[in-house]
């Protein structure tokens, strides 16, 4: 599937490739063989994580891949995440003290 986001991806079937992926499965341009360098990653990097350029997703340069995703669910999901607690601190504030009653903060 990777291999047709572009024209002429095939003839380099035995180079290196990476394809950089954000959003919801857009697919940006490959980087093959020597491409594939400190400046091309910074490159679709600083893309990747830069301020949104445009508001309709037609304008946003790459193909579609397909994933099998609800992304809405993943978005919800990730909205309830709630980060473990810190390691040495778990179950801290429900100790009890000697008298069996709560520690305070």
């Amino acid at each position: 599937m990777l291999l047709e986001t572009e024209g002429d991806l095939h003839e380099y079937a035995g180079e290196p490739i990476v394809f950089p992926v954000y959003g919801r499965g857009l697919v940006m341009y490959a980087l093959i063989g020597e491409g594939i360098n400190g400046w091309t990653l910074r490159e679709a990097g600083e893309f990747v994580i830069g301020p949104c350029s445009c508001q309709i997703k037609a304008s946003n340069p790459g193909v579609d891949l397909l994933v099998s995703r609800d992304w809405n669910a993943e978005i919800v999901a990730l909205s309830r995440y709630e980060p473990p607690t810190p390691a040495g601190t778990a179950g801290f504030l429900d100790r009890m003290d000697t008298a069996g009653e709560r520690l305070r903060d």
